[in-house]
């Protein structure tokens, strides 16, 4: 019987990919340095190729987690967030930002592979990565994080990557659970 490479390296199952994201994200703290970040965002967007393969998911659920649309996630969506002060907007739809931070982890993870980034025609991906958040209006200055970090953009909202860590990890534990109760 021939092994599979993620055997050979430990790496098997989604919820393994899932303790290494939790141990990269525990490394986006103010004094973090870029490899943190490219590890974080590549884990979580490997992740979710992981999560589609080995549940073999189909249909509409497989268009949410490719950040293709937001109507598709399991009713029991919201419960998995329990503490919701990582969301910039807590009165904007969830959905929505679980979407940019699925797709900011996409993009940046496709820009690292290639050397530079390639704007597309995804409207729905990040158009600036900076230090600080470049708070130009209103809506901005009130749900715009404040402090050190680093700070990306995508549909004129700012997410720290501290946010998008805080939003994707009880995203993916929820996710796994309702997966592995079958109830998909």
């Amino acid at each position: 019987m021939k092994k599979s490479l993620a055997f050979l390296y430990g790496l098997n199952y989604p919820r393994q990919l899932l303790e290494k994201m939790k141990i990269d994200g525990g490394s986006l703290e103010p004094n973090f340095e870029w490899t943190d970040v490219f590890n974080f965002v590549v884990t979580a967007a490997v992740l979710n190729e992981w999560v589609i393969k080995f549940y073999e998911l189909k249909g509409t659920l497989v268009e949410c987690l490719k950040a293709e649309r937001v109507d598709g996630y399991p009713e029991p969506f919201e419960r998995w967030f329990v503490d919701k002060s990582c969301f910039p907007n807590k009165n904007f739809d969830l959905k929505e930002q679980v979407r940019d931070c699925l797709s900011i982890c996409f993009h940046v993870c496709n820009a690292s592979k290639h050397y530079h980034w390639r704007r597309s025609g995804d409207s729905h991906g990040p158009t600036t990565i900076e230090r600080d958040p470049q708070v130009k209006d209103w809506y901005q200055y009130f749900f715009t994080k404040a402090g050190p970090g680093l700070f990306v953009k995508i549909n004129d909202r700012y997410y720290s990557m501290t946010q998008i860590r805080d939003i994707l990890i009880p995203f993916y534990e929820g996710l796994l659970e309702y997966l592995d109760r079958g109830e998909q």
